[in-house]
């Protein structure tokens, strides 16, 4: 794929919903992507013989885990961003929460060779929200609002 953004020497292919704004941001900065469109396992392992990908990082919802099986039958590595704990057990290499309360969820930390990437370590910023800046913080203060992406399904 001419057009894929390189990220520590591989090509990086972006999986996405039918989102209109992402897809306006890919398209306009030349990314490569495909549309994500269900868990059709026999589209995906025609997708995976035609590109030379040995990692897939995925952010969805309402997989099957027989899907995520068969995914990591066909790659190296499959990380998954998971913030809800909502499979039985986890068929991939990495589960990936960097909420605050990641270490509170009973993951099946134990019952498997999957490596569970949780806490604030993990969450994953903006470039420009890790620069350093000189605030002042109002030692009285009495609210404070704390706002995280998560919320769209997209």
């Amino acid at each position: 794929m001419a057009n894929g953004l390189i990220h520590d020497g591989h090509e990086v292919l972006y999986l996405i919903n039918n989102d209109e704004t992402v897809l306006t941001v890919l398209d306009g900065n030349g990314i490569s992507h495909k549309i994500w469109l269900d868990d059709d396992l026999e589209y995906w392992k025609n997708l995976l013989k035609t590109i030379e990908y040995s990692t897939v990082v995925i952010d969805l919802y309402d997989l099957k885990e027989t899907f995520l099986e068969e995914l990591s039958s066909l790659v190296d590595g499959v990380c998954l961003f998971d913030d809800e704990n909502l499979l039985s057990h986890y068929p991939v290499t990495w589960v990936v929460n960097g909420s605050p309360y990641a270490r509170s969820i009973n993951y099946p930390v134990g019952d498997s060779n999957v490596e569970f990437l949780l806490g604030c370590g993990y969450l994953c910023l903006r470039e420009e929200f890790l620069a350093y800046r000189k605030k002042e913080v109002n030692k009285d203060a009495i609210l404070a609002l704390v706002i995280m992406g998560g919320s769209d399904p997209q």
